[in-house]
Parts: C-alpha cells; sequence; structure tokens
C-alpha cells in the first residue's frame, strides 16, 4: 500500500513540474515575440545628420552652414567629430576640411565663403555615438557655367566618378612608441562602401622608408588597423582602396609626439 502511495505520488509531482515548465516557456516565448517590453528595448537607433544652408547663396559672401545631428529622437550634444568638407565640382582633390563648433541643441555649425560662382559639394563627417555617418550634399553658388563645370569633371576627376569618399580618422594625441588606432569610413554614394581591400601606407617625412599596414572591416564601410610609430615627427599616411578594377587613395597628415 505505501509503495502504491509513492508511485502515485511520484507521477503527480512529474506531472506537476511538467506543467510549471510548460507555462514559463510559454511566458518566455511571449516576451521574445515582441509581446512583452524586450522587443521595445532591442529597437535600434541611427545616427542622423541634417545640412541647413541659405537658399541664395553668391560668391565672396560669408554664409553659416549647419548640421542638425540625431540619434534616434535625441539631439546629440556631445558628437566625436563633426567636420565639413567643401570643394568645388571638379576639384575634389582639393577639397577644404572646416571643424565645426557645438551651438547647442544638437546643432553644430561653421561660416566659409565660397569664392566664385558654380556647384559645391558639402560633406559633413560626422561620428557619435559609435557611428559614423557622412552625407553628401550639393549646392549652386551664384551663376555657375554648368557645361564648363561638366567638361572639368569629365577631364580627370577620378574621383567624382567613383564616388568614393574617404574619411580617415586618427587620435589627435598619437604617441610614439605606444599602439594606435587608424580608421577610414568609406562610402560609394551615400552608402557605405564595403568589402574593398584597404591599407594604410605610412612614412616619415624625410624618409624613403614606406610600410604597410593592412586594415580589416571590422563593421559596413569601416576599416581599422593597429600600428605603432616608432619616433615621433610629421608622417604621412596614405589610404589605398582596391575592390574589382576600383584603385583610390587619399593622403593624410598626422604628428606623432
Amino acid at each position: 500500500m505505501f509503495t502504491k502511495l509513492l508511485k502515485i505520488s511520484g507521477a503527480s509531482l512529474l506531472i506537476f513540474s511538467m506543467l510549471v515548465l510548460a507555462a514559463c516557456g510559454t511566458t518566455n516565448n511571449d516576451s521574445q515575440n515582441g509581446d512583452g517590453k524586450n522587443g521595445e528595448e532591442t529597437e535600434l537607433k541611427q545616427l542622423k545628420v541634417n545640412v541647413d544652408l541659405p537658399e541664395d547663396i553668391k560668391p565672396g559672401e560669408e554664409v553659416t552652414i549647419k548640421a542638425a545631428v540625431t540619434y534616434g529622437e535625441e539631439k546629440v550634444e556631445d558628437a566625436d567629430e563633426v567636420m565639413f568638407e567643401i570643394w568645388k565640382k571638379g576639384y575634389e582633390d582639393s577639397s577644404e576640411k572646416i571643424e565645426a563648433d557645438h551651438k547647442g541643441d544638437g546643432v553644430y555649425a561653421v561660416t566659409t565663403t565660397f569664392e566664385e560662382d558654380g556647384i559645391y559639394y558639402i560633406v559633413p563627417h560626422t561620428t557619435a555615438r559609435d557611428q559614423h555617418t557622412m552625407p553628401k550634399q550639393e549646392v549652386t553658388v551664384g551663376n555657375p557655367d554648368q557645361s564648363a563645370a561638366d567638361d572639368k569633371n569629365d577631364e580627370g576627376d577620378h574621383h567624382a566618378h567613383s564616388s568614393i569618399n574617404i574619411h580617415f580618422m586618427a587620435s589627435e594625441n598619437i604617441q610614439s612608441g605606444k599602439e594606435t588606432e587608424l580608421m577610414a569610413h568609406l562610402k560609394e554614394n551615400d552608402h557605405p562602401y564595403a568589402q574593398a581591400e584597404v591599407s594604410f601606407e605610412l612614412w616619415k617625412e624625410g624618409q624613403e622608408k614606406h610600410y604597410f599596414v593592412e586594415a580589416k572591416e571590422t563593421e559596413e564601410g569601416t576599416y581599422k588597423a593597429a600600428t605603432t610609430f616608432k619616433e615621433s615627427g610629421e608622417y604621412t599616411v596614405t589610404v589605398h582602396v582596391k575592390k574589382g578594377e576600383t584603385h583610390e587613395h587619399q593622403e593624410q597628415q598626422v604628428t606623432v609626439k
């Protein structure tokens, strides 16, 4: 009799345990499928930049260019970098880079002067919240000769034809003998330029020896490499980008302390 009672109790306990586990599994699945709060917490935010320009820009007049930086619904007040790159159509190799000042309310601004009529491009290189974005915007200054601008562009502005934008980044305080990270953000027609072969060519001013560091794509369109500068001084860093028949490069000067 006692043995039978134990068997019945054991079976009842087993059935009860199975029912509890089944209920827990149902609750967890509901949460993971979005019925709970978990689905809302995993929503991804994007870094966005909206450029604000005067409607009528005349050559020789000082203008203010603004960039409103947001991360989801948040106005970004502590961006790591907002730098405007500006060039006249057909002259990307002579682009000017201006670091923006934070004006508050998520707005960063620069003042500049467009010296002559023409079609210009403006790219606000922006880094914040571990993301990078660099939308390109076209602006007309004065009354440009469109045919002349197109002719110049067709004559040899290889960068404009490929539409590959290279943005190099490194620490502002590079120390000799210590490892530092080099980074390049690549975009083509405002989209990340992925699956490219990227390397950094480095050499010290006044020396003939060059060396290369291969970069790895850590996320779509972002390439990183680590290196150590053995001596202090001025260095040239050339970012080489290869993909298929495309080969682009851009030089940057860095100071090693």
